[in-house]
């Protein structure tokens, strides 16, 4: 199981359809490729866990990075993992209607993350505690 952890710009901010759309996207492309992750974007910045097979995350990151929604991609992790830490696709945003969001299959609202506690390094908790904390800051 291999995992890979980055974080980009967008070039623009993007409104609750765009980010609706992205969500959609994310889904199907993570279904074909076998990958599963978190995805957050607040104000303006995406963080995204993705982890699969290997050549499975290294296809898919390379489609991500070719995005025109997102500029200044930059790896923060690219290891094998025993297992998925996050077995199902979440994407965490502000929206301006949450209510039009929460029921959509793979979307989940920032504070109702939970961060898995066993099987990982104090290296990676730490790492999805500051994911958690700097890309939510602020959100609903």
């Amino acid at each position: 199981m291999h995992q890979l952890i980055y974080m980009s710009t967008a070039t623009h901010l993007l409104t609750d359809e765009e980010l609706q759309e992205l969500l959609e996207r994310a889904r199907a492309n993570n279904a074909r490729f076998a990958v599963t992750g978190l995805l957050l974007y607040h104000e303006g910045r995406f963080m995204q866990l993705i982890e699969g097979p290997v050549n499975n995350v290294r296809t898919l990151y390379e489609y991500i990075e070719q995005d025109p929604r997102h500029t200044d991609t930059a790896k923060l992790a690219d290891k094998e993992v025993a297992e998925r830490t996050f077995p199902e696709w979440d994407m965490a945003f502000r929206p301006i209607q949450p209510q039009d969001f929460a029921s959509r299959p793979g979307f989940v609202l920032p504070e109702h993350i939970v961060l898995p506690e066993q099987g990982l390094s104090g290296a990676d908790m730490l790492l999805l505690r500051v994911m958690q904390e700097h890309m939510l800051r602020g959100a609903v």
